[in-house]
């Protein structure tokens, strides 16, 4: 999938960012508790677009009850990885009310419908240049946007309607992205192998 892995210091430049447990973000809303302080990370991956560049160190705040708004950026616990992405959408009513929708601004589908209890914090600045900015709206191609916006329209109504479904939806939205992506990339080197120089 693709999508921003934030990885803290310690992690090799190049190499994929460490794994993640339920009981490091436990930790990590511990010690952010006690000292009130943003945490600090770095930001792999291109899915946020030009809101936060690529290898940009991001401050990650956490609030203990937070609630969370559309617009707004998060870093969330995906798997094994902590990811960072825009909050497209807020469960409403009952069982939904414990689920976030989320986005990269660069990529063209939702997410997986996103579980609150696995959110570290807000994502509210980021430092380019030795210079810590706020982070801005999504800047993303009207075609993106129409694209995800059909895919977060279906997600909504499968989420409201039932949480679990709306990550089968969403699982199978991003397996057949992947698989067309797949095609696509094959169809490009079979393209770029029969021309001659």
């Amino acid at each position: 999938m693709d999508q921003e892995a934030a990885r803290p210091r310690a992690a090799l430049p190049n190499g994929p960012p460490p794994s993640v447990t339920a009981g490091d973000l436990e930790l990590f809303r511990v010690l952010a508790k006690r000292s009130g302080q943003p945490v600090e990370s770095e930001l792999r991956g291109a899915s946020m677009g030009l809101a936060i560049p690529d290898g940009s160190r991001i401050r990650i705040v956490y609030s203990e009850g937070s609630t969370w708004r559309k617009g707004e950026v998060v870093a969330f616990l995906a798997g094994s990885r902590v990811m960072v992405h825009r909050v497209m959408h807020v469960g409403r009513r009952g069982p939904a009310r414990r689920f976030l929708i989320t986005q990269g601004d660069g990529n063209w589908i939702c997410d997986p419908p996103v579980a609150l209890d696995t959110i570290a914090g807000r994502v509210e600045e980021f430092r380019v240049d030795d210079r810590w900015q706020g982070v801005g709206p999504a800047r993303t191609s009207l075609v993106r946007r129409s694209v995800s916006l059909a895919s977060l329209v279906l997600l909504r109504t499968a989420l409201e309607w039932n949480p679990s479904f709306a990550i089968r939806i969403a699982r199978g939205m991003t397996h057949a992205r992947m698989k067309a992506r797949g095609l696509w990339m094959t169809l490009r080197q079979c393209l770029a192998s029969n021309v001659r120089p």
